[in-house]
């Protein structure tokens, strides 16, 4: 992520969640289901029949298909091998901790044991787990429907038990470390002699399996609960039912402990971006990354954290509803549909605009000291991945927000049309781009770089797999390029990053690339849903690893966190139209010399140390310290009601 001060590790989160998830489109929700391995207390068993079950009553009729497909998805693609046991027991958890979220501990599952693991074969394990899940499933279902809404105070009572039970765990854990540290050098000497190629895996391995499965927690669910208590203490509603995003109590259904269970599952790899991924939530997927449209009106928008998190509009998608009612970039949305905004966040405020293609919703909006209303007409929007403008005359600015279905497409027309309008040097903005397809990043490069050349190499270790990705056409632009990047450019930014500094075919400007090197891939579940998981990891073309490590660029300059890119205060965008001026002058082709490259850094520099861009940064910077300031103390304040609270 982008670099922040470590004493203030509480305000990068309130502003990377509050600031930076801007670019969401009005209407696009979440990508995906996060779920986090929660640890029940052990419950030894001697024997499967102490569970109340035998195999005889395990059937076909008590089958749930999507554990059983996880498990063998998992089992047979993920980058290391995990047991069936440690899979299950860990989907237990997460049901265990859902139940007790929603008050109903009483019908937690028990823990498999080692013995059992031994005893039984991995298809007799699912086919029990499979029975007794179906049981609480119809349990679950039996029960009214008030006794399955989840309430603020039971599921803060139960984050505060968890949390209590894990930081034992990690005392206990800490305290034997030194016991363990012997052993722990042994078996990484014997790692770092297996992986000597491979350094990329080993590291991996050391960053998010450093701890022994059976007691690691990731915190994304515990943070997201808490997240979800947060927002909704500051809500006008205090019956004290926690809602959904379109304001609905939140039920727990087959599908909702279902998707707790295969998170749970998914959580045995230690793995922050494999996920189980529920109906709903693919739907939001496939409109995010430009696979299908959805009703709305076509605006991007932010919480402005300046103006008390006002929400406000970014930037109008051309050709949209929004676009034809001059709605202009700077209008604060204070009601939808006459509802107030004060309280919603972007994604609860992307629900209410977001509905049926022909229906009608109102925003009521203000410019300056105008407070006036808009209806507009839902449209079946496609979100562009691309956008482009020219700079002063022969400088193309081309944006890349995420690398979808429709990319490869987008970015060519959009070259041409750059190219037609005059320009001669390039300038592509990967900023806050966090990935997509990598087809996509493979159909960019192929503009810039020869036929057949090699773009990235995707390897498994686990099964001594690679497979190759190369430029994919004959047609090249050898236009001199540049190319932006920040702390949240990843995934296929990073490839497409990674291949022009390693051909030297783009000089690089901004900040250390995210750092993530992982390929994942998507299989589909009966009943619509699907798993998102780690298959392999990328190389660039140099066979260089750039996981948990990110991309250096040629020349560094950090900005502020900001949502407006782009526009005539950015000053990277400045930085790189100098650049783009100096490429022209010297005649630049389609690979930057050493000589260029000096050139280029002496350039920044002088531009940097100048009076007026001293002077800007430096505002810059006490604006965001004043941000910053202005957040810790809220947060503060929040935290001694909280206090008093009690």
């Amino acid at each position: 992520m982008a670099v922040e001060q470590k004493a203030k590790p509480n305000i990068k989160r309130i502003i990377i969640d509050c600031a930076l998830s801007v670019l969401i489109l009005i209407l696009v929700i979440p990508l995906a289901i996060k779920g986090d391995k929660l640890f029940s207390k052990d419950s030894p068993l001697s024997s499967v029949s102490e569970m109340g079950v035998s195999l005889d009553n395990a059937t076909d009729s008590s089958r749930v298909p999507q554990l059983r497909e996880t498990i063998k998805f998992i089992k047979s693609r993920y980058i290391r091998d995990i047991s069936t046991l440690e899979l299950i027991n860990c989907s237990i958890d997460m049901i265990n901790y859902t139940m007790d979220k929603f008050g109903h501990g009483d019908m937690r599952l028990k823990n498999f044991t080692d013995a059992q693991a031994k005893e039984f074969t991995n298809d007799e394990l699912i086919r029990v787990f499979e029975f007794k899940f179906s049981e609480l499933l119809a349990k679950v279902e039996a029960l009214p429907k008030e006794q399955r809404l989840l309430h603020r105070s039971q599921m803060k009572k139960t984050i505060e038990a968890t949390t209590k039970k894990l930081e034992a765990q990690r005392k206990a854990r800490k305290d034997k470390e030194g016991d363990k540290k012997t052993q722990a050098d042994t078996k990484q000497a014997r790692a770092n002699e297996a992986y000597e190629d491979m350094s990329f895996e080993r590291e991996f391995f050391q960053a998010l399996h450093e701890e022994n499965s059976s007691e690691a927690l990731r915190q994304e669910q515990l943070n997201s609960d808490k997240n979800e208590l947060s927002k909704d203490s500051n809500k006008d509603d205090k019956d004290d039912l926690v809602k959904d995003e379109d304001g609905k109590p939140v039920v727990l259904d087959k599908t909702y402990l279902l998707y707790a269970a295969l998170n749970g599952m998914v959580n045995a790899t230690g793995d922050p971006f494999s996920a189980a991924i529920s109906p709903k939530s693919i739907k939001a997927m496939s409109e995010s990354l430009g696979d299908s449209n959805y009703g709305g009106v076509g605006i991007y928008l932010e919480s402005d954290l300046r103006n008390n998190r006002q929400l406000t509009v970014i930037e109008p998608i051309d050709g949209t509803p929004a676009s034809k009612k001059d709605i202009l970039p700077g209008d604060k949305i204070m009601a939808i549909d006459g509802k107030k905004t004060a309280n919603l966040d972007v994604s609860e405020a992307s629900a209410l605009i977001r509905g049926e293609i022909g229906s009608v919703v109102v925003l009521t909006l203000q410019r300056g000291q105008r407070t006036f209303e808009v209806a507009l007409e839902r449209a079946s929007i496609h979100v562009p991945s691309v956008s482009t403008k020219i700079i002063n005359k022969d400088v193309g600015y081309m944006r890349v927000r995420f690398f979808g279905a429709e990319t490869t497409k987008e970015f060519s027309d959009a070259l041409d049309k750059v190219v037609k309008d005059g320009a001669k040097v390039l300038i592509i903005d990967l900023r806050n781009n966090g990935g997509g397809y990598i087809n996509a990043a493979i159909g960019l490069c192929s503009e810039f770089l020869p036929y057949k050349k090699l773009i990235t190499s995707v390897v498994n270790p686990r099964f001594s797999t690679e497979e190759i990705h190369e430029v994919n056409t004959k047609k090249t632009n050898e236009m001199p390029l540049i190319v932006l990047v920040n702390g949240f450019s990843a995934s296929a930014s990073e490839i497409t990053a990674g291949a022009m500094r390693d051909y030297s075919r783009a000089l690089l400007l901004g900040e250390l690339t995210y750092g993530k090197g992982s390929v994942q891939t998507i299989e589909s579940l009966t009943g619509g849903g699907a798993i998102k998981l780690t298959i392999a990891h990328y190389l660039t073309p140099k066979n260089k690893d750039i996981h948990l490590k990110g991309i250096e660029p040629d020349i560094k300059f950090e900005s502020v966190v900001s949502n407006k890119l782009g526009n005539d205060k950015d000053l990277l965008l400045k930085l790189a139209v100098k650049e783009a001026d100096l490429l022209l002058k010297e005649k630049v082709g389609n690979e930057i010399s050493a000589t260029t490259l000096e050139n280029a850094k002496n350039l920044a520099k002088e531009w940097e140390n100048s009076p007026e861009i001293s002077k800007q940064i430096a505002k810059e910077k006490a604006d965001f310290e004043a941000l910053v300031d202005k957040l810790k103390k809220e947060e503060q304040e929040k935290e001694a009601k909280d206090k008093q609270s009690k």
